[in-house]
């Protein structure tokens, strides 16, 4: 026999979607609407959309009446979708902001929203659908960044972001050179007199060995010019350098510095203007040049030499 207890069904209570909401509109405003208008806010919009994301995961956990098995199995997959995209994406997302631009940078503008917009879509509906919706929102949100590539930091607007298959700005300075260098007419030789032009130059009044030697002066100087002015196309690859670097690592590689000071001694710069003991400031023969050098050698340069500097 039923008692009254068991006749009345079981209700479970409706999810809290208002705080989630929340967060991820302040993340799409602060992130995405504003440096729209106002590019220096780049970097208010960074801080935002960490601080909804982590509002999104405190109210997912604590405040929004979902089961338990809910609410760690979402944030779970979150942490597996990060991992699983990370091999996927391009190594200027992978390499930048010293390579925390995927989680800091990326992940926040769009996972925190697409969690939450697959939430409130699916609050209605059953667990499995809910479920399947969660994950495939969270998946999507991720993988959204292999289609993307970053070519610098611009300050306070963020990064440059390009899609991926585009080509670079290095690739359009090849393809440019490439095609000047295509397109660069060759140089057409002085047609050479003919047999005719000698006989008949051959009765004329020889010229007197001064005006000869002032026109081939003149000449060899004309020549000169030519050249200078117009050099043959180098085939050489141009020159395209990157921040620390081609691989933004702080190495160059083919480079070396000759250490023996016995067979190429220090050189002395400048005088030592102070009371100090003698510094001197050293070049070494085979050293590359200032812009190949990198910072830490820049700044140990500088510090050796501050002392013996002039006031």
């Amino acid at each position: 026999m039923e008692t009254e207890e068991s006749a009345v069904p079981i209700r479970t209570k409706a999810l809290r979607l208002w705080p989630g909401v929340a967060a991820a509109v302040a993340i799409v405003v602060f992130r995405i609407v504003i440096p729209a208008f106002i590019p220096d806010a780049g970097i208010l919009g960074m801080a935002a959309a960490l601080a909804g994301t982590l509002a999104i995961v405190i109210w997912w956990l604590f405040f929004s009446r979902a089961s338990w098995p809910d609410r760690i199995g979402a944030i779970v997959i979150m942490i597996v979708a990060a991992f699983a995209t990370w091999p996927l994406l391009h190594r200027s997302i992978t390499n930048g902001m010293m390579g925390m631009m995927f989680p800091i940078y990326a992940v926040p503008v769009l996972l925190g929203p697409a969690f939450v917009a697959a939430v409130v879509l699916t609050h209605r509906s059953s667990t499995l659908v809910r479920r399947a919706s969660i994950t495939v929102a969270i998946f999507l949100a991720c993988a959204a960044w292999t289609l993307i590539r970053t070519n610098g930091i611009r300050g306070g607007s963020g990064a440059q972001l390009a899609w991926r298959w585009t080509k670079t700005a290095e690739e359009r300075l090849l393809a440019q050179t490439g095609e000047e260098e295509k397109a660069t007419p060759a140089l057409e030789k002085p047609a050479e007199p003919s047999a005719g032009k000698n006989n008949d130059a051959a009765g004329a009044v020889p010229a007197s060995p001064v005006m000869s030697s002032t026109k081939t002066a003149d000449t060899a100087v004309v020549d000169k010019a030519t050249a200078v002015a117009d050099p043959e196309p180098s085939t050489a690859r141009p020159e395209w350098p990157g921040f620390r670097g081609p691989n933004r690592d702080g190495v160059i590689h083919g480079v070396q510095v000759k250490t023996d000071w016995a067979a190429s001694p220090p050189v002395e710069m400048w005088p030592n203007w102070s009371s100090a003991k003698p510094r001197v400031r050293t070049a070494a023969a085979e050293s590359p040049p200032p812009t190949t050098v990198n910072a830490s050698a820049s700044v140990s340069a500088c510090r050796s030499s501050s002392v013996g500097s002039p006031p």
